[in-house]
């Protein structure tokens, strides 16, 4: 999957890529930026179940990932 564009919250702790596969088909896959205080360092760890819906169209895929990362 090819990520295209990626959406963060308010608050820039979480992000939602919105990815295409190679059928043409638009998912997002929601992360959270995590601090591992022993080695200093973020890491983006994915949130699972993440958002679901298939989108055939992106504007609509970028729309929904707007809409979600306004309600975080």
């Amino acid at each position: 999957m090819a990520e295209l564009k990626r959406i963060f919250s308010i608050n820039e702790k979480s992000f939602i890529n919105v990815t295409e596969s190679e059928d043409g088909i638009y998912e997002l896959q929601q992360f959270i930026e995590k601090y591992d205080s022993e080695e200093e360092v973020y890491y983006e760890v994915r949130v699972l179940p993440g958002p679901t819906g298939k989108y055939g169209d992106l504007e609509a895929a970028i729309s929904e990932a707007e809409r979600l990362m306004r309600l975080n």
